[in-house]
């Protein structure tokens, strides 16, 4: 068994930055606290209250194990848990969150009939960008993450270095940033339990700014590094 020692890492979901939480449970797993913004279909006609559009929406925290296959390739989510989080309504009691969501779900289903949901897409981001390599005095000490990360990234790093022909221009230890993970969700409706299928990832690199002197770029009000994010090409994985 690996060790149980708890890091912070960010996930974005859509446009907003959250914190995330993973736990290294065991040699080929990963226990994940992982936020994702809920699909807009999920939402658009089906609730009336003007709060719950997908700006300020719905959200689901999920508690689950991600187990990571570079050489098949895939990417398993057992979801273990989850609770529906909305931004609009926080005072709204748990119980009363979960009975608006089931609701919500209801309303969408015919009869007992899985409810399926494609192209669920969202940013899962490794590291800040700012930190290391960036040489700024400004930032107090260089990237600090740590080996339970670090394993989660080397096993993306090895599925994307089998799989991705661009990838190999980049040295991803060092610029790995992020992962779109492009998913199928299906939800019943009478226990409300949520499948995540993953189809796809899409890589995201990040780069140091530099002129065509090839000197770096810094931002001229606060002199931070200036980046910019490159998305590689899509990569198609397998499932059980």
């Amino acid at each position: 068994m690996g060790s149980s020692l708890i890091i912070w890492l960010c996930v974005m979901s859509g446009p907003a930055l959250t914190l995330q939480a993973q736990e290294e449970i065991s040699d080929t797993g990963f226990r994940i606290v992982d936020f994702v913004d809920l699909p807009g279909e999920w939402i658009s006609g089906v609730d009336g209250d003007r709060n719950t559009g997908v700006d300020g929406g719905w959200s689901l925290e999920f508690r689950e194990t991600w187990y990571i296959d570079p050489e098949r390739p895939s990417v398993v989510k057992e979801v273990e848990e989850y609770r529906p989080l909305n931004d609009a309504m926080p005072d709204l009691p748990p119980d009363s969150l979960r009975l608006r969501f089931a609701s919500l779900v209801r309303a969408q289903a015919t009869g007992t009939e899985k409810l399926t949901f494609r192209n669920v897409t969202y940013e899962f981001v490794l590291l800040d960008p700012h930190l290391e390599s960036s040489g700024n005095v400004s930032f107090p000490s260089p990237d600090s993450m740590d080996r339970e990360t670090m394993a989660l990234q080397q096993e993306l790093i090895s599925l994307i270095g089998r799989r991705s022909s661009a990838a190999s221009g980049f040295d991803l230890e060092e610029q790995l940033l992020s992962v779109y993970f492009h998913e199928e969700w299906q939800v019943d409706p009478v226990s409300l339990e949520i499948t995540r299928k993953v189809d796809a990832i899409t890589p995201v690199i990040w780069q140091r700014r530099k002129t065509v002197q090839g000197e770096p770029v810094d931002e001229g009000g606060t002199g931070y590094p200036v980046y910019y994010k490159n998305t590689l090409e899509r990569i198609q994985l397998r499932n059980p």
